[in-house]
Order: C-alpha cells, then sequence, then structure tokens
C-alpha cells in the first residue's frame, strides 16, 4: 500500500486537511504543518496495507504493528504514532516545557511516595504558618532544576507506616533521620549541645 502523502487525510478518504494552528502532542499536530487527518476521521482505524503494516501519522511509514504505542481505547489497541516518533515528541515536549515536568513529577511522586496531593501539602503548610514544624524556622530557600529558587520543606513520614506527620526544613529531616527518629537519642544529643556548644 503506498504512503499517503501529505495534506491527505490518513485514514485514505482521500480528502484534504488544513494546516495546524497549534502544536498538540497528544494528537500529533505541529504547528504550520498539515494536520493529519481531516475533521472528525480522526478515530478511524489507520489503514494496513496487504503484508499487514500500519501506517505511522507522524512519520507516515509503513510499519509493523509493534511498532506502535499502545492505545486501550483505540478499536486494536495501538496508537496512530509509531515508538520511534512518540519518544521523540515526548523528548521535544519535556524540553519545551521543563517547569510542568517537574511539577507532574512532584505529584506523582507526592501521591505514589506518600498518598497526598501537592493541596493537601499546601494546607499543611497554612496548617504550620509555612515555618518548619520541629525548629519553628521557614526553610531555607533552594536552587531548583530549571534554575528557579524556592524555599521547599521535606515531608517527614513515619518508616513503618508510611503515615505523613508533619512538614520539616531540610535539616530537622536530616538529622531525624540520621538519630533514627530515636527520642531518647535526640534528648541526649540535645543535654550534650546545651552542655557543650555555646
Amino acid at each position: 500500500m503506498p504512503v499517503i502523502a501529505p495534506g491527505l487525510c490518513q485514514c485514505g478518504c482521500g480528502k484534504r486537511t488544513g494546516l495546524a494552528t497549534v502544536t498538540r502532542t497528544d494528537r500529533g499536530h505541529v504547528r504550520g504543518e498539515p494536520l493529519p487527518f481531516f475533521h472528525k476521521h480522526n478515530r478511524r482505524r489507520l489503514p494496513l496495507d496487504p503484508e499487514g503494516l500500519r501506517i505511522c501519522q507522524l512519520c507516515r511509514e509503513a510499519k509493523d504493528p509493534h511498532s506502535f504505542v499502545t492505545n486501550r481505547t483505540s478499536s486494536d489497541g495501538l496508537g496512530r504514532r509509531c515508538r520511534i516518533c512518540n519518544r521523540r515528541m515526548s523528548r521535544e515536549w519535556r524540553r519545551e516545557n521543563p517547569g510542568r515536568v517537574q511539577a507532574n513529577f512532584y505529584r506523582w511522586r507526592m501521591q505514589k511516595q506518600f498518598g497526598i496531593s501537592p493541596a493537601e501539602i499546601e494546607a499543611m503548610k497554612k496548617r504550620q504558618e509555612g515555618r518548619c514544624a520541629a525548629c519553628g524556622k521557614e526553610p531555607k530557600p533552594q536552587r531548583n532544576r530549571d534554575g528557579s529558587v524556592k524555599a521547599t520543606f521535606m515531608v517527614d513520614h513515619c518508616h513503618r507506616t508510611n503515615r505523613v506527620r508533619a512538614l520539616l526544613c531540610h535539616g530537622c529531616n536530616t538529622a531525624l533521620g540520621l538519630l533514627d527518629e530515636n527520642p531518647d537519642r535526640i534528648e541526649k544529643l540535645a543535654r550534650y549541645a546545651r552542655t557543650h556548644c555555646r
């Protein structure tokens, strides 16, 4: 089966498509380039050639179906883009949106590791009036990967039950971990500091 030329609907109907006005990585639209499908044709299954190959909506090459990303919502369980194009688009999106990548990762990590949302963390910050729950000081600003500087809290949690306790500054959270969260050791260290560190 011949490769369908850019500017024609990739479902095989032969209709001309317009140009993309915005870049949308989820749909494979690149601003100023021809749209892959005519209006409302994008849900149609992409054609298979007689040898069972599938055509990628971006590179428009005929490839083995195993070379395509999976999509549970499509009729055949395959996405419209091959894995190579999908990887390239994901890389470009991450490079163009570092702030969103960091926010998405933070949201995912908080949910996966602690089972709490960023909104719950903000509520904890308000309850603690923006201060460390242990020493009562505001956390020191730290430089993020994107170059921005922001005061960050550490989420203190029980390592046995994974229950979130409070927000601590980096120093208090590190000290608590190094002292094995043992109240006796913490009290002994406090006594030592009061005696010798004046």
